[in-house]
Parts: structure tokens; C-alpha cells; sequence
């Protein structure tokens, strides 16, 4: 028996998700730095959902002050568990292992290698599995980052690309998540750098052996400075968004998204052989981006208006 998530408990769900996700992109990045955040953020994914389901089965509890160490939370999330009728908390031995190399890697500065990373990030996505079915009859896949978002456009721009990947539609999924993401940051960049993309038969006047002339590239380079200081400012991974870039050049085409949701897409071969698992990537990447930018700016059509400059980390 599985009990029904209500709208509170999926938006925790979300989050562990997006816990999950941001994990994973550290797992991706081969350096010791990334492999550390990692499995801290493997074994925080682990206990947030922990938490979630003591909150889920106990709304009205009130944890003790000693019940917030690791295996305090695993045993009280498993005694909730079956006294409702559920089955034990599955994969103990690896969730713990997991917390362990995060101990470790936390307290004793021991970098986990690229193997204990690749292990963690089975282990926790076969727990995520068993344990969002055990109790709520939900699978990882089913939980959607796309719930989060607010503008309206570019969310509804995502709920068609999870749609079609779900439907195998793998060119379409990826032309309109690529889409949401260029719409969103076209909305950013209109308010903040007051241009809502850079074009490239633009020049800037430059002296050159004594005379004035057009430049294209001083101008490409100085857009490319502000996008650069855009992603900083809003605090993305740059070096994730070269990644990004890097296989959207490969596969090529791009799709334009309009204000009144109206699109126009342009195919290359490159996206009509795309296969499962890179568009999964780039959904993923777009949906987590814009995400994260409205977390940070809020409103993306009016980013930072109800915070101060002084109350950003840029």
C-alpha cells in the first residue's frame, strides 16, 4: 500500500529531486573538487528524503533534539514506514556506504575516487527508486522540476518537452526545452543587460593605423564578457554551460520562443538523429537552469527586484 503525495509533500519530493540532479552534474565533472560536493550532495539527496517521509507519516511529530544524526533519521523514517504497512528502508548498506564516503570526505579531507562517485550515484538512484514507490507510488521520472517554475511561457514551453520525451519525440523534447531556456534568458538579458541578444553583423568603432573602423570582433568579444558576467551574476556553472553549449554546437539547430508562446523551429540532421540519452541531458540542463535562475532572481522579467545588489552573491 502507497499513500498519495499532496501538493506540499511533492514540492519537497521536487527538491530532493533537484538535490539528485545537482549531484549528478558534479559527478560528471572529472576533478577532485566536484567529486567532493558529489557525495555530499548523494548523501544530503538521502537524508532530505528521510526527512520528507518522516514529515509525510508523522505530520504532527515532534522530533527530539537527538534524532538528527544520519542513522537516527533512517531508523525513525523505517519504524514510521512499518507501522503504516510499508516495507523496510531498502538499500541500508548503501545508503550508509554513501554516507560514510561523505564523512569522509567532508571531516577527514579524503577525496573520493571516480569509482566511489560512479558507485554513489547508483546507489542513490536505485534507493530514490525504491523508496519513492514504496511510499507513494512515484518513480523519479514522474517528478517534475517544471512544477517549480513561473513564468508561465517557459514552463509551459518544458511540460511539452518532458511530454514528448516521454513519447519518444526525442528532436521536438529538445527543441522546445532548448527554446524555454532561450526564452528565459532573453527575458533576463532584456532587463538586465537591456538587450535581449547579442547579433552578429553588429561592429563597434575602433582605431586602427590612425584610422576609424568597424570591428565585428571587439564587439563579439565584449558581448561574450557580458554573457560571461550574466551567468556569474546569476550564480550558474558556467563551465556546465560550456558543456551545454558544446552539444548543442554538435547537434546544431535552435528554436526561437515568442512572448505569446507562438515558436519557430529550425532542424538540422544533427537533432533528427538525436538519441535518448543526450536529450535527456539537455531537458534536464534547461529545466535546472531556469530553476535556478528563479530561485536567485525571482521574476525573470524583473530579475532581483525584491532584493538589493547588496543581498546577491555575484
Amino acid at each position: 500500500m502507497s499513500f498519495t503525495a499532496d501538493n506540499i509533500i511533492l514540492k519537497r519530493l521536487i527538491v530532493v529531486k533537484q538535490l539528485y540532479q545537482q549531484s549528478l552534474a558534479h559527478a560528471r565533472s572529472n576533478n577532485d573538487a566536484s567529486r567532493i560536493m558529489a557525495v555530499i550532495g548523494f548523501d544530503l539527496t538521502v537524508e532530505t528524503l528521510l526527512k520528507v517521509i518522516i514529515g509525510a507519516l508523522d505530520p504532527h511529530g515532534n522530533p527530539k533534539k537527538d534524532e538528527f544524526a544520519f542513522h537516527q533519521y533512517r531508523d525513525k523514517a523505517e519504524q514510521l514506514m512499518l507501522d503504516n504497512g510499508l516495507s523496510q528502508v531498502p538499500h541500508k548498506r548503501n545508503i550508509a556506504y554513501v554516507h560514510d564516503l561523505r564523512n569522509s570526505a567532508q571531516h577527514k579531507a579524503k577525496y573520493p575516487s571516480e569509482i566511489e562517485v560512479n558507485d554513489s550515484r547508483t546507489y542513490i538512484r536505485d534507493f530514490l527508486q525504491k523508496v519513492l514507490f514504496q511510499v507513494w507510488g512515484l518513480s523519479i521520472e514522474s517528478l517534475s522540476l517544471t512544477d517549480l517554475i513561473q513564468h508561465k511561457v517557459v514552463r509551459e514551453c518544458f511540460i511539452k518537452a518532458e511530454t514528448l520525451l516521454g513519447e519518444r519525440d526525442y528532436t521536438e523534447a529538445v527543441l522546445w526545452a532548448t527554446g524555454g531556456l532561450r526564452k528565459a534568458m532573453d527575458l533576463v538579458r532584456r532587463s538586465i543587460l537591456h538587450e535581449s541578444r547579442s547579433y552578429s553583423d553588429k561592429a563597434v568603432m575602433i582605431k586602427e593605423h590612425g584610422r576609424q573602423v568597424a570591428s565585428r570582433d571587439v564587439y563579439r568579444t565584449f558581448q561574450e564578457t557580458r554573457e560571461t558576467l550574466l551567468y556569474v551574476m546569476l550564480g550558474l556553472n558556467y563551465v556546465e554551460h560550456l558543456r551545454y553549449q558544446t552539444v548543442m554546437k554538435d547537434i546544431g539547430g535552435h528554436a526561437e520562443v515568442y512572448d505569446d508562446g507562438g515558436h519557430r523551429f529550425y532542424l538540422t540532421e544533427g537533432l533528427l538523429k538525436i538519441d535518448s540519452q543526450t536529450s535527456e541531458y539537455l531537458i534536464r540542463y534547461c529545466i535546472d537552469t531556469v530553476v535556478q535562475i528563479e530561485s536567485r532572481a525571482g521574476d525573470i522579467t524583473k530579475p532581483f527586484s525584491n532584493t538589493t545588489l547588496n543581498e546577491q552573491s555575484i
